[in-house]
């Protein structure tokens, strides 16, 4: 996972998985390894799920995501 897509709030790491809705749900993920701008997320999200990476700090639980390719 792109280290820029963990949020840190409240001494916990977050991802934010954004819905078919296009709306951002907080999960709490528990982290593994870091490797440069890497991290391995050891818990917490499946593999079919889709993570906001830009801008991830800013979101709050609902919000409306933009998918950008």
């Amino acid at each position: 996972m792109p280290a820029q897509a963990i949020v840190v709030r409240d001494g916990h790491n977050y991802v934010f998985v954004v819905g078919a809705d296009n709306k951002a749900a907080q999960r709490k993920v528990e982290t593994g390894r870091r490797v440069g701008e890497r991290v391995e997320l050891l818990q917490g999200l499946k593999a079919e799920e889709s993570v906001a990476v830009q801008g991830a700090g800013f979101l709050n639980e609902g919000d409306l995501v933009k998918i950008v390719q």
